[in-house]
């Protein structure tokens, strides 16, 4: 993939949906990897029973921000939490564990295709790579935040008319 090949989403590809079964069914497909590492999954209720937006970037960003947490944080909790505002639906996936090196969570301030390059050459941080080429899609916008011992993946995921 290359930034030329990254179209911003149209209404077409905007969707309302119900975001709980499909996170309830991600849960399930990675609960025995969850248990392999002692990882208790949470989903933080209450969450908007219905979302409209991308939905096939917001599947891709939620499945890659939950398995780089079960196979990279050493964490025993992983948290997701799904709000909505007046002009947004933010997903926040939290976890107990080391967190994201500083290089990398500096790196996630580059576009994709900086990204990609980046990954090219290290071979590390395809999901976050996966996660960043998405949210630009999207429009997106995904920040990590690291405080108290937890890390956090937010994303941001833009209301644009239902």
């Amino acid at each position: 993939w290359s930034s030329g090949q990254l179209q911003p989403d149209t209404p077409q590809d905007r969707l309302t949906f119900e975001p709980k079964p499909l996170i309830l069914d991600l849960f399930q497909s990675v609960q025995s990897l969850a248990d392999s590492s002692a990882i208790k999954l949470d989903l933080q209720e209450p969450i908007p029973p219905t979302v409209h937006l991308q939905k096939a970037a917001f599947e891709v960003v939620l499945r890659n921000a939950v398995f780089n947490a079960l196979k990279h944080s050493k964490a025993d909790e992983l948290c997701i939490q799904l709000t909505e505002s007046a002009d947004a639906v933010v997903l926040k996936i939290t976890d107990n564990g080391i967190g994201i090196a500083e290089e990398t969570a500096a790196a996630l301030q580059l576009h994709s295709a900086q990204l990609a390059e980046r990954w090219k050459n290290t071979r590390s941080g395809f999901g976050l790579w996966i996660m960043k080429f998405y949210c630009e899609k999207a429009e997106a916008s995904m920040r990590y935040l690291r405080e108290n011992g937890e890390s956090s993946l937010i994303f941001h995921f833009p209301k644009h008319g239902q």
